[in-house]
């Protein structure tokens, strides 16, 4: 029995963990998807990902107690090996030796939130611009992590930087000024002007992440009425890249039909999102497009909920699965074709999960 009196024993319980995005996230649910707790901690840098993930999860863990939760672990970067072995190790340091615990890269919890475990194509615009896909066979695939986020065309951090350059510009005359920009900046930022905002990025003080935060008052200054022209200019490139992203992506999978298709990320909202809409329904017709179902925390607990079912079966001989049978034993696996296509056959899931 964990803290509180609550008969954890009794429950199938998950936990989600998302280390992507501008913050870390740990949900504690049951298997209806009902919340039992929550834990936050900042998003990990490129050294820090064992302090957030301990961050995040130690409110969860005090809940589970001594009990057991099907875990999933979601960090950005793992298309490449040395991330991949780095992210394993520290789950394994950090999370209790009897949970069952799965990793995957945050572009797969976000595509399991986004289509909620089902096949298709994930456009996301966060930090980074991606495109993912999950195929009928379980196949994941993406467009890769590990780019270099300032030449993503289209993500929030591109957007963020362009943005500022503008507002430069403008202040040193090469360009028509836009006091309204150049005062959102400021306001937003805390700083006196702007050439306090260049010494803060000159001097290293602020971080791409703190940097692309700014695309959410980005976003309101291209909206109407009475956008920013630069800021509108901005948004209409963006989504152009975004458009050619799905296009390209879209002749990538093995599709037998016209894929499903969802979005995710900090920057597709408000303006960028109804000019990418706009585009691609006319360009890319056939895609069925669909709003996200989950967020990224409820994609993992999707899949945490599809990998206790696969534990069930391999430990089992093949019998049917139930959320009251054996759960899969303790060890760190990576999320694959197995657990994807038990996604496929869960019905409902997570009725009870809201965000």
């Amino acid at each position: 029995m964990g803290p509180g009196g609550l008969e954890i024993l009794r429950l199938m319980l998950l936990l989600g963990v998302d280390c992507g995005g501008d913050r870390s996230l740990c949900v504690l649910t049951d298997e209806r998807g009902n919340l039992l707790a929550e834990g936050h901690a900042p998003a990990p840098g490129e050294s820090n990902l064992e302090e957030c993930l301990r961050g995040a999860v130690t409110p969860c863990l005090e809940v589970v107690g001594e009990g057991d939760a099907t875990t999933v672990v979601a960090v950005p970067g793992l298309d490449q090996r040395q991330a991949r072995m780095h992210a394993l190790a520290v789950v394994r340091k950090v999370l209790p030796e009897r949970l069952a615990v799965w990793i995957c890269s945050s572009l797969e919890a976000e595509l399991a939130g986004s289509l909620g475990g089902r096949p298709g194509l994930l456009i996301h615009a966060g930090m980074r611009a991606a495109a993912a896909g999950l195929e009928r066979s379980g196949r994941f695939w993406s467009t890769g992590e590990s780019q270099e986020v300032l030449g993503d065309e289209g993500s929030s951090l591109w957007l963020a930087s362009r943005t500022l350059q503008l507002a430069v510009r403008g202040m040193e005359g090469r360009m028509a000024r836009s006091p309204r920009l150049e005062r959102t900046l400021v306001a937003y930022f805390g700083v006196d002007d702007l050439n306090e905002l260049l010494a803060l990025l000159d001097r290293g003080h602020l971080t791409p992440g703190e940097l692309a935060g700014s695309v959410s008052v980005i976003l309101e200054l291209a909206a109407y009425p009475g956008p920013d022209p630069a800021c509108r200019a901005l948004i209409l490139k963006a989504s152009r890249q975004l458009v050619q992203l799905t296009r390209q992506a879209s002749g990538r999978g093995r599709w037998a039909n016209a894929p499903s298709a969802s979005w995710s990320g900090s920057a597709l909202h408000g303006p960028l999102l109804e000019a990418f809409q706009s585009e691609v329904f006319k360009y890319l017709p056939d895609l069925r497009w669909r709003a996200p179902v989950f967020p990224t925390p409820g994609g993992c607990l999707l899949l945490a909920l599809a990998a206790a079912a696969v534990g069930t079966h391999r430990g089992s001989g093949g019998l049917k699965p139930g959320l009251t049978s054996i759960p899969p034993g303790p060890g760190v696996r990576n999320v694959d074709q197995d657990v994807w296509r038990e996604a496929f056959r869960l019905k409902e899931p997570l009725v009870g999960y809201r965000t």
